[in-house]
């Protein structure tokens, strides 16, 4: 049965982040999964999958800083690295059963996982990177221009209706700005009562979400990604966009493996019955024991 998910805040030397969380009833004896979810959301995106995950182990997923309820970063010109570092301090606050970690990240999160695994190698147990893709191209360097919705903010509220057409037009579409039978998508919208509590952690990001999503779409990858030196894992929904690359990403790290998951649908879309499957796939490898070469340990002040 999934655990019973809670929220909480945690420390940092810029501000406090949010995070959902959630643990089994008796005595745990795996690492503690830290999770990131992807953009435009907050951890609310992954609530069912901390919910099965806390099955087996203590689960913390947070806001990525300028969206969900997090603090905002302390400036535009924030880097992967300063986040890796952000949520470092936040997993020291947390106390010491936090010392060392698994991690996962969809996305934006995954990057943000990344970063985290090549910063503190002897803080991470394990990484899960789903959806992760190749470097960026000319593609994605407009896309990444098109993010910026806080320079709609006004007295007329224009940056609501704004977001709220391109949240709605992205099911649709992709990029939402296409709206072409080339880039049509077919994906159904959510049901109305999902799609209100979707917008609305959209809403709280709008003047930040876009630095982070931006760094995300223009991560280059085949410079980062070859700096992880921990067992790792490449996943990604066949529905989803970055599914062709999961064996190049994979391909990119020392050692690490690729799996899609068990069915079609992408995280958001699985129903509790996919989303437990999926659940159990990634519990199941970060159970798998550690290699001798990785079990090793640092303490981080």
């Amino acid at each position: 049965m999934p655990s019973k998910v809670t929220r909480g805040f945690a420390d940092t030397s810029v501000g406090q982040v949010h995070y959902r969380t959630a643990r089994p009833q008796g005595a745990v004896s795996t690492r503690p999964l830290m999770m990131f979810h992807g953009s435009p959301s907050s951890s609310t995106s992954l609530s069912r999958l901390v919910a099965c995950l806390g099955e087996r182990r203590t689960v913390v997923a947070f806001d990525t800083m300028g969206q969900g309820d997090s603090c905002p970063p302390p400036s535009a010109d924030v880097t992967f690295e300063d986040y890796a570092r952000f949520y470092a301090e936040a997993l020291t606050s947390l106390g010491l059963e936090f010392n060392r970690v698994d991690l996962f990240g969809t996305h934006t999160g995954a990057r943000i996982a990344a970063e985290l695994a090549i910063a503190y190698p002897a803080r991470t147990g394990k990484l899960i990177l789903d959806g992760m893709r190749r470097g960026t191209s000319e593609f994605w360097q407009e896309y990444a221009a098109s993010l910026d919705l806080s320079r709609d903010i006004d007295e007329d509220g224009t940056q609501f209706h704004k977001a709220w057409s391109k949240l709605r037009d992205s099911f649709f579409f992709f990029p939402s700005y296409r709206r072409d039978a080339a880039h049509f998508r077919g994906t159904r919208l959510p049901d109305p009562i999902e799609l209100h509590e979707y917008a609305l952690e959209v809403f709280k990001g709008i003047a930040w979400s876009h630095v982070p999503y931006r760094l995300a779409v223009l991560y280059p990858s085949e410079q980062r990604l070859p700096l992880i030196g921990r067992p790792t894992l490449s996943t990604c929904a066949p529905t989803d966009g970055p599914f062709g690359d999961i064996d190049y990403v994979a391909g990119l790290i020392p050692g690490a493996v690729a799996k899609p998951h068990p069915q079609q649908a992408r995280i958001g879309n699985k129903t509790d019955a996919e989303t437990a499957s999926f659940a159990a796939m990634l519990a199941d490898w970060l159970d798998e024991p550690l290699p001798a070469a990785h079990d090793k340990q640092e303490t981080i002040a």
